[in-house]
Protein backbone atom coordinates (compact mmCIF):
# COMPACT_ATOMS: atom_id res chain seq x y z
CA UNK A 1 0.00 0.00 0.00
CA UNK A 2 1.33 3.10 -0.89
CA UNK A 3 2.07 5.95 1.91
CA UNK A 4 2.31 9.61 1.99
CA UNK A 5 5.87 9.74 2.27
CA UNK A 6 8.15 10.15 -0.80
CA UNK A 7 11.91 9.03 -0.98
CA UNK A 8 14.51 11.05 -3.07
CA UNK A 9 14.23 8.10 -5.84
CA UNK A 10 9.87 9.02 -6.18
CA UNK A 11 10.33 12.45 -6.93
CA UNK A 12 10.24 13.64 -10.41
CA UNK A 13 10.45 17.13 -11.89
CA UNK A 14 7.73 17.69 -14.48
CA UNK A 15 10.15 19.34 -16.79
CA UNK A 16 11.85 15.98 -16.65
CA UNK A 17 8.98 14.23 -17.38
CA UNK A 18 9.70 15.49 -21.30
CA UNK A 19 13.19 13.45 -21.25
CA UNK A 20 11.89 10.39 -20.07
CA UNK A 21 10.86 7.60 -22.44
CA UNK A 22 7.72 5.63 -22.18
CA UNK A 23 9.25 2.81 -21.00
CA UNK A 24 11.35 4.42 -18.32
CA UNK A 25 7.83 6.12 -17.20
CA UNK A 26 6.88 2.50 -16.82
CA UNK A 27 9.43 1.17 -15.37
CA UNK A 28 9.73 3.37 -12.57
CA UNK A 29 5.92 2.92 -11.47
CA UNK A 30 6.79 -0.69 -11.41
CA UNK A 31 9.68 -0.19 -9.03
CA UNK A 32 7.97 2.53 -6.92
CA UNK A 33 4.17 2.81 -5.10
CA UNK A 34 3.97 6.18 -6.50
CA UNK A 35 6.06 8.84 -7.85
CA UNK A 36 5.68 12.19 -6.95
CA UNK A 37 5.96 15.40 -9.23
CA UNK A 38 7.03 18.76 -8.27
CA UNK A 39 5.90 21.84 -10.53
CA UNK A 40 6.77 25.06 -8.95
CA UNK A 41 8.54 23.69 -6.40
CA UNK A 42 5.61 22.05 -4.85
CA UNK A 43 4.62 18.82 -5.05
CA UNK A 44 1.73 18.78 -7.92
CA UNK A 45 1.18 15.19 -8.96
CA UNK A 46 1.22 11.84 -7.75
CA UNK A 47 1.27 8.54 -10.15
CA UNK A 48 1.47 5.37 -10.00
CA UNK A 49 1.03 1.51 -11.82
CA UNK A 50 -2.56 1.72 -12.75
CA UNK A 51 -2.77 -2.17 -11.24
CA UNK A 52 -1.94 0.10 -7.57
CA UNK A 53 -4.25 2.49 -8.40
CA UNK A 54 -7.52 -0.12 -8.95
CA UNK A 55 -6.15 -1.72 -5.70
CA UNK A 56 -6.45 1.23 -3.81
CA UNK A 57 -10.44 1.74 -5.49
CA UNK A 58 -11.42 -1.82 -5.35
CA UNK A 59 -10.16 -1.18 -0.97
CA UNK A 60 -11.60 2.12 -1.06
CA UNK A 61 -15.13 0.46 -2.16
CA UNK A 62 -14.78 -2.69 0.47
CA UNK A 63 -14.13 -0.49 3.07
CA UNK A 64 -17.15 1.32 2.19
CA UNK A 65 -19.69 -1.60 1.64
CA UNK A 66 -18.01 -3.01 5.54
CA UNK A 67 -19.20 1.25 6.92
CA UNK A 68 -22.55 0.71 5.11
CA UNK A 69 -22.98 -2.80 6.66
CA UNK A 70 -22.05 -1.46 10.10
CA UNK A 71 -24.28 1.23 10.02
CA UNK A 72 -27.68 -1.38 9.21
CA UNK A 73 -26.19 -3.33 11.86
CA UNK A 74 -26.26 -0.65 14.70
CA UNK A 75 -29.53 0.54 13.44
CA UNK A 76 -31.08 -2.98 13.55
CA UNK A 77 -29.38 -3.06 17.27
CA UNK A 78 -30.88 0.17 18.05
CA UNK A 79 -34.08 -0.70 16.87
CA UNK A 80 -33.86 -4.02 18.58
CA UNK A 81 -33.11 -1.93 22.34
CA UNK A 82 -35.75 0.45 21.63
CA UNK A 83 -38.14 -2.33 20.69
CA UNK A 84 -37.21 -5.08 22.67
CA UNK A 85 -40.02 -5.24 25.39
CA UNK A 86 -42.85 -5.32 23.10
CA UNK A 87 -41.37 -8.11 20.80
CA UNK A 88 -41.19 -10.02 24.37
CA UNK A 89 -44.65 -8.88 25.40
CA UNK A 90 -46.10 -10.41 22.09
CA UNK A 91 -43.84 -13.67 22.47
CA UNK A 92 -44.86 -14.60 25.45
CA UNK A 93 -48.82 -13.80 24.97
CA UNK A 94 -48.83 -10.41 26.82
CA UNK A 95 -49.48 -8.29 23.68
CA UNK A 96 -52.53 -5.72 23.30
CA UNK A 97 -54.07 -4.37 20.09
CA UNK A 98 -56.18 -1.82 19.42
CA UNK A 99 -59.08 -1.94 16.73
CA UNK A 100 -59.35 1.15 15.04
CA UNK A 101 -62.04 2.11 12.63
CA UNK A 102 -60.76 5.34 11.10
CA UNK A 103 -57.83 7.38 10.96
CA UNK A 104 -59.28 10.02 13.49
CA UNK A 105 -59.34 6.88 16.06
CA UNK A 106 -55.49 6.80 15.05
CA UNK A 107 -54.72 10.11 15.65
CA UNK A 108 -57.21 10.34 18.82
CA UNK A 109 -55.05 7.38 20.65
CA UNK A 110 -51.92 9.66 19.20
CA UNK A 111 -53.57 12.73 21.40
CA UNK A 112 -53.77 10.74 24.22
CA UNK A 113 -50.53 9.73 24.75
Amino acid sequence: MPTKELVKEEIIAASDLRTFSQKTLLQMAENFDKLGVISNNHLALALMSWGKYEQIVDQIKSLSNKIEEYENLLEDIELAKQYKDRVMDAEEGRASSIAVNSLDDVFELIEDK
